[in-house]
């Protein structure tokens, strides 16, 4: 590790492309060993990196009907939603996500399947690979949700036929469905 961080420190592409950020190095004396932690963000890599972005998302249910944002970034009907957080358990990324968009706090969130999707972000000219994972949670009739209006242009409650049948929904809902036709929340 010591020798990527040199090697970047010593011959970056150009003078703006590097930029660490908290790195630090602490040592056990007990064992002797060095332990390193540099979290680097190399920002000409960024499109070089492969693999999925993990999305915890949740089928909000109301009276047999499930709750569907209009993504202002991306124009697209979505189930609310986040990224985990650095060593966060996917569980409580969805309670935390839930809360941060929602107002409300959930328990007990169901796994009911998952779904993927590349989406491309113009301004950053970065293309992402996302593997969303789907939960189902209720929502009880004494909750009031208090959304957040930089995640939910338009929002409307529908049912999954109705959701199935939308044209203009984040591919990673499609995909799931495609896995999971028979997916319905009266199961």
């Amino acid at each position: 590790m010591i020798g990527l961080v040199q090697h970047l420190v010593r011959h970056p592409r150009n003078s703006r492309s590097l930029s660490l950020t908290r790195c630090y190095r602490t040592r056990t004396t007990a064992d002797k060993r060095l332990r390193y932690a540099p979290l680097l963000f190399y920002n000409h890599m960024r499109t070089e990196f492969q693999g999925h972005r993990v999305v915890c998302s949740a089928f909000i249910e109301k009276s047999q009907k499930v709750l569907i944002f209009m993504d202002p970034k991306f124009k697209v009907w979505r189930v609310p939603g986040g990224r985990p957080e650095h060593g966060e358990k996917l569980e409580y990324t969805l309670i935390r996500e839930m809360e941060e968009e929602t107002g409300v706090k959930f328990e007990s969130p169901e796994f009911v399947g998952w779904g993927q999707d590349q989406q491309f972000k113009v301004d950053d000219r970065l293309e992402t690979s996302r593997l969303l994972m789907f939960f189902h949670v209720q929502l009880g009739h004494n909750h009031e949700l208090k959304l957040d209006p930089a995640e939910a242009e338009d929002h409307k409650w529908v049912t999954i036929d109705e959701l199935k049948n939308i044209e203009n929904k984040e591919g990673a809902l499609s995909d799931f469905f495609q896995r999971h036709p028979n997916f319905d929340i009266a199961k």
